[in-house]
């Protein structure tokens, strides 16, 4: 095989389809719109090209028999060329799905239980800053998190939420 194009390596996340993912998007666009269909995407793993389940398969039936566009599955060289391998993709697809629900059920509680705690998840709002365990700034390390106004915001108007 020769390749044409390498898409992708930005740490997208799958969980998601096309429009929430810049390198995805880039990737069916360009099989869309070529004249010159490229015979297949080559993934590493299946599970990094969607784990949306039914909406990736959806998406890999429309680049078959819509685009006349395979996929090949590098690591296990599973190709979308054989009916069976085909199937074995929709499955692994399928399964990827399940595996980031089951990834939901143990994380989400904890979100919840930390956000119960009184803590903010993410960065601090606009004219805020923030201390804790979670922060890239070494010197703002500290055992628990602490959400405080910062020093710009004195000088202006402070707007309490």
């Amino acid at each position: 095989y020769n390749l044409i194009e390498i898409i992708g390596g930005t740490y997208e996340s799958a969980s998601k389809d096309y429009f929430d993912r810049t390198e995805f998007t880039k990737l069916i666009d360009i099989v869309r719109k070529s004249k010159r269909k490229p015979f297949a995407i080559a993934i590493k793993f299946i599970n990094r090209f969607s784990r949306t389940g039914g909406n990736a398969i959806g998406i890999v039936d429309e680049l078959i028999d819509k685009q006349n566009v395979h996929l090949i599955e590098t690591s296990s060289g599973l190709c979308t060329v054989n009916e069976g391998d085909r199937m074995e993709i929709y499955r692994k697809l399928i399964k990827a799905r399940e595996e980031n629900t089951d990834r939901l059920k143990v994380t989400l509680p904890g979100m919840r239980d930390f956000l119960r705690a009184g803590n903010w998840l993410g960065k601090a709002p606009m004219g805020y800053s923030m201390k804790g365990t979670r922060v890239k700034d070494f010197s703002r390390m500290n055992d628990k998190q602490v959400v405080f106004i910062n020093a710009r915001t004195h000088r202006g108007i402070a707007l309490w939420v």
